[in-house]
């Protein structure tokens, strides 16, 4: 079930539910990002995924555990999921961006730097907004589960 992660973001909870409360919330978990996802619970274990196949995909391993005053503390690392299938659509967009803003470059009839500078700023661009989605939807999903531990069930 174990994930390796990359741009890893903690959280670390002590919360007044028991584990099997917990547990339950887990299963009836609803993100506020719209996007395919998957919670799986196995005892003191649970991992949420979400993003889809064509998606670079958002990982949630946490634990549970009971503390001293038998409060639940919730222990987990949302990151972004390292696999090849994300290196290669992350290549993927990158060649295809690229060779894009190329085309137009020289659509535009412009010439040696020109073309250089409008397909670095065009690149550029591409990954702040691939990094700023990326760490937006970390930091929504990180913010999702932990109001999931944390409201009233009233």
């Amino acid at each position: 079930m174990l994930n390796t992660l990359i741009f890893v973001r903690r959280i670390d909870l002590i919360v007044p539910l028991t584990i099997a409360q917990c547990q339950e919330r887990l299963q009836a978990f609803k993100p506020t990002v719209t996007a395919p996802y998957h919670v799986t619970v196995h005892a003191d274990n649970f991992q949420i995924q979400f993003g889809g196949r064509e998606q670079i995909r958002i990982i949630v391993n946490g634990t549970l555990s009971t503390d001293e005053i038998g409060q639940a503390q919730v222990q987990a690392e949302v990151g972004i999921e390292r696999t090849i299938s994300n290196l290669q659509l992350v290549g993927g967009l990158f060649a295809l961006v690229h060779l894009m803003t190329l085309a137009e470059a020289l659509d535009n009839s412009l010439v040696g730097d020109n073309i250089l500078g409008a397909v670095a700023l065009f690149v550029g661009l591409f990954w702040l907004l691939l990094v700023s989605g990326m760490a937006y939807s970390q930091h929504r999903l990180r913010r999702d589960v932990i109001q999931l531990f944390t409201t009233s069930d009233s």
